[in-house]
């Protein structure tokens, strides 16, 4: 289970990348893709570094206690640790400490010297 979701958040996490990557060059007024791209790649990838950290507990666990049962407990404070802890951070805390998240002009975390769809140069 905890193989299939580390996968999984790969998987979604290499999608948004690459839909993002296929994103049209947008003005000022409509800026809310490259907003919902860059955040569902914080959540996408926070996740997947958890999802690394719960595979270091069962390792840790199966090597320590070897003759611990895997209960549906087990994965079910994986889960949460692992799926529903990016939300937190994603909902609640980004948007105070990422302005660029909420507010126009700029897209995403570019800045006026850092444009991705600059041709100058």
């Amino acid at each position: 289970a905890v193989h299939f979701n580390l996968a999984l958040s790969l998987l979604l996490t290499y999608l948004v990348f690459m839909l993002g990557l296929e994103l049209p060059y947008v003005n000022v007024l409509e800026y809310i893709p490259c907003k919902l791209v860059s955040v569902l790649m914080q959540y996408f990838l926070l996740s997947m570094f958890l999802w690394m950290l719960m595979e270091g507990v069962v390792i840790f666990i199966m090597v320590n206690f070897p003759f611990t049962k895997f209960t549906k407990k087990f994965f079910f404070a994986f889960f949460c640790i692992s799926w529903l802890s990016p939300l937190l951070y994603v909902i609640v805390i980004s948007p105070f400490f990422h302005p660029y998240l909420i507010s126009p002009p700029y897209f995403g975390y570019q800045t006026p010297t850092n444009t991705s769809n600059s041709t100058s140069g």
